[in-house]
Parts: C-alpha cells; structure tokens; sequence
C-alpha cells in the first residue's frame, strides 16, 4: 500500500506576492530549517532583523513559505500577550512595519483581524500569519 503525502501550497500568483512582501521585511538563511521541518513543527516564528516585527506562521502553507527565512539555529520562541481590553486603546507603531504586514497578510486573502491593547505588541493576522509589530515608545512617538 502506497502512502501518499499531502503537502499544501499557496497557488503559485500568491506564492510569488506573498514572497515578495516577506523579502521586504525578512532576510533568506543560508542555512535555513527544511520546508518538511517547518510543517513538522507546532508552531513557526521569525523576527524580522530589527527585533520590531514578529512573524508566526499558522497554516502548513505559511509554515513551507517561512521556512526560508528561519535559521537552523534559531531558538526564539512566539510571545504570548493577553489581548484582553476594556475601554479605548491606543498602540504607537512605525508606519512601515504596519505597511509590510498589511502586504504579507493581504497577499494571502482579504480579511485582516487586528488585535490592540495599551503597551502591547499590535496583533495584525488572518488564517495564515499572525504577525506582532512592537509598539513605538519614549522618544519614538
């Protein structure tokens, strides 16, 4: 009995735009983990390389497509945050992270969920990414 293995893709157009809009933000490993690591793996994170934008990888495509970007010795693990929130909340972020995540979400599908709280990371992610972009403080503002 042969075994077959499923491996999911994104169509190649929305492979190529959501490439495009990770190189803008994230560098290629020379050494990076393998495509059937990172689909092994529960969960996959990568920072961008000025520690402002993390980005974790939700769907097995996602995981495939991230893979590149993440070194065989990394060892970062995803933050967890407690986004709940009562009352109006306002979050300070560089105005091209926020572009860079847009372009990395929307190239994937339309619906963007966004998640805020005071002094946290903005929570920015559909069903394939989920992507945290630190927010701005002190002098930045």
């Amino acid at each position: 009995m042969d075994t077959k293995i499923e491996i999911k893709r994104f169509d190649p157009k929305v492979e190529i735009k959501v490439l495009r809009a990770l190189n803008k933000v994230l560098r290629v490993e020379e050494e990076s983990i393998s495509d059937e690591e990172a689909e092994k793996k529960e969960s996959v994170f990568v920072m961008d390389p000025s520690l402002v934008m993390g980005i974790i990888a939700l769907s097995q495509e996602a995981k495939r497509i991230i893979a590149r970007f993440i070194s065989k010795d990394e060892t970062r693990s995803i933050p967890s945050f407690d986004y709940e929130s009562n009352g109006n909340v306002k979050v300070n972020v560089g105005y091209k992270y926020l572009g860079d995540a847009v372009n990395i979400l929307k190239a994937t599908e339309e619906t963007i969920s966004i998640e805020a709280k005071s002094d946290y990371p903005l929570r920015l992610s559909n069903k394939h990414f989920s992507i945290l972009i630190a927010p701005r403080v002190g002098e930045d503002i």
